[in-house]
């Protein structure tokens, strides 16, 4: 799936999902950036979208989902 986001007034995409992860975890894409894909209706800021992919922490994730900091044992196990 490819997204787009609005950078200074411009519209940048489409970035593939992997890529779209990538500049979110880089600090690009912001959890206010407004993004769109496929399927949305409009544009809408990022935390509203993808809330999954502004982890504040450095815990391991799966699938781009972050693994909660109390859950992280489990995942070694």
């Amino acid at each position: 799936m490819n997204w787009f986001y609005a950078e200074n007034g411009q519209q940048k995409g489409p970035v593939p999902e992997f890529e779209f992860a990538s500049l979110i975890k880089g600090g690009n894409i912001k959890a206010s950036t407004p993004v769109w894909r496929e399927g949305m209706p409009d544009w809408q800021p990022l935390s509203q979208v993808r809330p999954d992919l502004l982890a504040t922490t450095n815990a391991p994730s799966i699938g781009g989902f972050a693994v909660p900091e109390h859950q992280k044992d489990l995942l070694v196990q």
